[in-house]
């Protein structure tokens, strides 16, 4: 949320509701604290460019209950996250100013769509690994329900289309996403399920099974080939260093405000703005041995 007053820039960040407060369960979860504050400094970046930006405040949901009480100081309104993209709907038509929504894929009447274009990234991605001959290249994603999720997967499976693959569904798998409950799931894929390369939409799945792997023996990449998707630093630490698809968080943030500023100054803005992903390809990523499957 975006309040103009016209004095210097400042940040401030808090939480509402009777939920623990965001900061509080993204440190819980190394994968959403990356994200989150990745996308947040895109937007301290982007406030210190325009003076009149001095507070911006998140939660983690209860929009509705607290509106009399953000509403009040708000002139723009950024929403990102599942929880308060549902909360934001139910209260829409009564917020006046601009709204920027962010990685939820919709037409808004109400509100500019701000998007990374995931699925192309990970056709790109996925279809560098059909290049390298795998053929049996499995999956390990979060909910299909999840719009993130769901591009993710979609670019997955257009990458095999172009390559002529028929998607194996034994070996397009869930998994909660934290790099245990992963490292779990992979074990079976990687004992049973004749893959040669995985692709993971985080990278915290991706060291889960980078983590099974180890356990079991294959050697990455000669023997295994593996894809993540967010490109965390613990991804480029890990040896060897993850291949992965950049998530562009910083820059979103940074659009995000970019927006809200341009709407308020009355210039306009296309309906959904979409900014690219990147595969960037580095020590997990090998060719599939000659002879078939490894």
């Amino acid at each position: 949320w975006a309040r103009a007053t016209g004095q210097p820039g400042w940040m401030r960040f808090g939480g509402w509701g009777a939920t623990p407060s965001p900061v509080d369960e993204m440190m819980n979860d190394p994968l959403n604290w990356f994200v989150a504050m990745d996308f947040f400094f895109g937007v301290s970046q982007a406030a210190s460019n325009f003076q009149s930006v001095t507070n911006v405040v998140f939660a983690q949901n209860d929009l509705p209950s607290n509106k009399s009480r953000w509403q009040r100081h708000t002139d723009g309104l950024i929403v990102m996250g599942f929880q308060c993209f549902s909360d934001w709907r139910q209260i829409s038509g009564d917020f006046g100013g601009p709204v920027v929504v962010v990685e939820e894929k919709g037409d808004y009447e109400d509100a500019v769509s701000l998007r990374s274009n995931q699925a192309e990234g990970v056709r790109k991605g996925v279809r560098r690994l059909t290049e390298l001959g795998h053929r049996r290249i499995g999956i390990i994603s979060g909910s299909p329900q999840r719009h993130s999720q769901a591009e993710r997967i979609q670019g997955y499976r257009s990458a095999l289309a172009e390559a002529d693959i028929e998607p194996d569904e034994s070996i397009i798998l869930q998994s909660p996403g934290s790099r245990l409950e992963t490292m779990q799931v992979a074990r079976g894929l990687l004992q049973s399920g004749g893959v040669s390369a995985v692709f993971c939409t985080s990278d915290m799945r991706a060291l889960g099974v980078l983590d099974a792997a180890r356990e079991l023996g294959l050697k990455v990449p000669e023997e295994l080939t593996v894809l993540g998707f967010d490109d965390i630093p613990a991804g480029r630490e890990h040896e060897p260093p993850l291949s992965t698809i950049r998530h562009p968080r910083v820059e979103l943030g940074d659009k995000a405000v970019e927006v809200i500023m341009s709407l308020l100054a009355g210039t306009p803005v296309n309906k959904e703005v979409v900014i690219e992903t990147e595969y960037i390809e580095r020590g997990t990523t090998g060719r599939q041995k000659e002879g078939g499957m490894r």
